[in-house]
Parts: structure tokens; C-alpha cells; sequence
């Protein structure tokens, strides 16, 4: 739950020097010290700070995530005159000018402070901006929805490719909706327009209007919507996230062969239960393609950590990604209290204490990766 944070006055500032925030407190602890400056003439004007909660203020508030990376997602960094801090999964900015879909804080002169969740338009509009990708397919859909549902004659296809996708559209549009559905839900508001049958509109509008209006030159039109929709896109294997498949399962192979490792060891151990459930904690950058290989194996926690807005909280994950140095008594009490089996992490990974100590015994290492197995008897007094 969000704490309500007060401010105390500013501290007053010579004409030539920057005027230095005051201390923010929560239940009579500071927050923030010296966190920023804004120029005189902008503090004389009364706005200060811009803070946007993104974090519990509670006793683990140092391992939430750092809002600084939410603002830049909602383009709030970069913009002219905005100068952003960071504290402990706060972000204070000197601009009053952020329109992301959060809640946002307004530090004034004199007054306390007020809470809105910025304007619902603005933030329909920024979820446009970055779905359109270059906005052609987006134009070119606009136009092929319009020629549905005014052009086409088949009663069929103006309801299932017009009318309701149209509904949809409107809905998405609506700020209403919008302020609604982040009420309950943030950063997926994207995926209304999932909903809308773009490809096969676009190629149902371009081929039918070829056949009605080039008769029997209508293969040419289809040719021309096709290169128009070639040069439109871009080649997706210039993104750096699209790698040569290593296998038939498009995963690692440091993948497969980790969970077959695993799974011997497991079946070899325990053979009442050979083909039984694993739990095996993961390094982050391989965790997402776990289950996609074999669902014998389940996991403290998964490709939800990985994605910053969620704001998701695990303790195996906040012990083992978190610091840059993993605390190995920490980590061997969350891996039991999660009841996981198997440990793995990357060679060279920085280490505080002896893994053996705690009760995490090395089998080995596979693929540059080190597996440990989680001994529940030997946990240390």
C-alpha cells in the first residue's frame, strides 16, 4: 500500500543559488535530502518536485525497482528542462510536465500535496505512439476499415471486419474506458488493439477493392498492396533479440542441457519419483525459456520479474539478481523457505560466504553454468 508522504517547507535561497529541497518524511523518517535543485525563478513560480510513487514504503523499499527506467518507458526523461533523481525506487523530477499512467505527486509552494493520475487522453495517446511502430501499417488499416465499412457490400465482412472492430476502436478511445481499466490494471492497455483483425483486413479491403474497381487487372493491385506493405515493415532479423535457432526447440542449448543435467540428477536420486517435479531457481536471462522446454521443472519465479512496471516482488529473486554480490546464507534460506531443489547460477558469479556452509553442495558445471543441489537437512543453526 502507498503511504501518504508530506513535505516540509523548502529551504529558502539566495537570489544566485539554487533553491535545495526540504525533507520529505514518512511516519517521521526522512525520505529525501538534498534530492535535488530547481533555479530560483522556477521555485518562486511554487512548483518544486514532480515524485512518482512506484514502490511500498516499507522496510524492503531498497529492493524495488528503480522508477527512473518507468519514466524513461513513459518518455518522461529527456524532455526539456527535466532533470531526474533517484532514492530507494522514487523519482523525483524539476519538471511538472510527466504524462505517464501513473500516479503523480505535485510538491507546491504552500500547499500539500495532491494526487491525480494524469490526463487519461495524454495517456491513450502515448500508448498509440508506441504501439504504431512506424505508423504505416496503422494508416494503412485506418484506410482499409473505412473502405469495410462503407464500401464493402458483403453484409458479412462489414460486421466482422467493420462494425465491431470499429466498437473496439472507440472503446479503446474513450478516456473513460481507459481510466477504468488502469484503475485496475497498468501497461497493458496496449493490447485492446490485439483485438483489431489488422493483416486480414488490410489484405480482405485491398484485394476486394482491386477485383471491384482494376476488373481482371486485379492481381496487379494485390502486388502493388504487397510491396506497399514490404516497404512498409522492416526485416525483423536485424533486432538483436532475433538469434539463429540452435535447435528444433528454439531455445539456448545451455538450456537443454542444464534441465537434462537436472533432471538426471533428480531421477538418479530419488527414483520412486523418476518423471516427478523439480524446482530449480534460474538466472534471469535464461528463465523465460525453462518451461518452454520441459514442464517438469517449475520455478520460484519466472518471466514476471523481468519486466520492470509489474513492480513483482520474490524473495529467491530479490537475494539472487538483485545485489551485485549474493549474499549465500540469504539465498539458502529463501531457496528453502520456497522449497526449491536446485540452484544454478552463472560462473562467476560474485559470492558472499560459502555456498557448502549453507547447506548448497556443487554437483558440478554444465555450459558455464554452476548447479547446486538445496539440502533441506543440512540448513545451518
Amino acid at each position: 500500500m502507498l503511504r501518504r508522504v508530506r513535505r516540509e517547507a523548502p529551504v529558502a535561497a539566495d537570489e544566485n543559488e539554487p533553491v535545495i529541497a526540504g525533507i520529505c518524511r514518512q511516519n517521521g523518517r526522512p525520505l529525501f535530502k538534498d534530492v535535488g535543485e530547481v533555479p530560483p525563478e522556477r521555485a518562486r513560480h511554487g512548483v518544486l518536485f514532480v515524485v512518482l510513487l512506484v514502490a511500498d514504503i516499507d522496510d524492503k523499499i531498497s529492493g524495488r525497482i528503480p522508477a527512473v527506467q518507468l519514466l524513461r518507458r513513459n518518455g518522461a526523461a529527456g524532455g526539456r528542462g527535466i532533470k531526474i533523481y533517484d532514492f530507494h525506487g522514487f523519482a523525483i523530477l524539476s519538471d511538472r510536465s510527466f504524462n505517464g499512467e501513473c500516479h503523480r505527486e505535485h510538491y507546491t509552494e504552500g500547499k500539500t500535496i495532491s494526487k491525480d493520475r494524469g490526463s487519461a487522453l495524454s495517456g491513450i495517446i502515448t500508448v498509440l505512439r508506441e504501439f504504431k511502430g512506424t505508423g504505416f501499417l496503422l494508416v494503412l488499416y485506418g484506410i482499409a476499415l473505412l473502405y469495410i465499412l462503407f464500401l464493402e457490400k458483403d453484409r458479412r465482412i462489414r460486421i466482422f471486419l467493420g462494425a465491431l472492430p470499429a466498437v473496439i476502436l472507440v472503446l479503446f478511445l474513450l478516456p473513460p474506458v481507459y481510466a477504468v481499466y488502469t484503475k485496475f490494471e497498468s501497461g497493458t492497455y496496449y493490447r485492446f488493439l490485439w483485438l483489431l483483425p489488422m493483416s486480414i483486413t488490410i489484405l480482405t479491403a485491398g484485394t476486394r477493392a482491386s477485383i471491384r474497381f482494376l476488373k481482371k487487372f486485379w492481381l496487379a493491385g494485390v502486388a502493388a498492396l504487397m510491396a506497399l506493405l514490404v516497404c512498409g515493415g522492416s526485416v525483423v532479423y536485424r533486432n538483436p533479440n532475433v538469434l539463429p535457432a540452435e535447435n528444433l526447440l528454439h531455445v539456448p542449448h545451455q538450456v537443454v542441457d542444464v534441465c537434462d543435467y537436472i533432471l538426471a540428477d533428480h531421477d538418479s536420486r530419488e527414483p520412486a519419483d523418476a518423471g516427478g517435479q523439480v524446482k530449480a531457481a534460474f538466472p534471469s536471462n535464461i528463465v523465460q525459456f525453462i518451461r518452454q522446454y520441459t514442464s517438469r521443472i517449475n520455478m520460484p519465479y519466472g518471466r514476471e520479474m523481468l519486466v520492470p512496471q509489474w513492480d513483482y516482488y520474490n524473495e529467491v529473486y530479490e537475494v539472487m539478481e538483485k545485489p551485485e554480490t549474493i549474499d549465500a546464507a540469504a539465498l539458502a534460506a529463501a531457496l528453502r523457505d520456497t522449497k526449491c531443489d536446485y540452484l544454478i547460477l552463472q560462473d562467476g558469479r560474485a559470492v558472499a560466504g560459502d555456498p557448502g556452509e549453507e547447506g548448497l553442495t556443487l554437483l558440478g558445471n554444465v555450459d558455464g553454468f554452476n548447479i547446486f543441489i538445496v539440502n533441506p537437512d543440512e540448513a545451518p543453526e
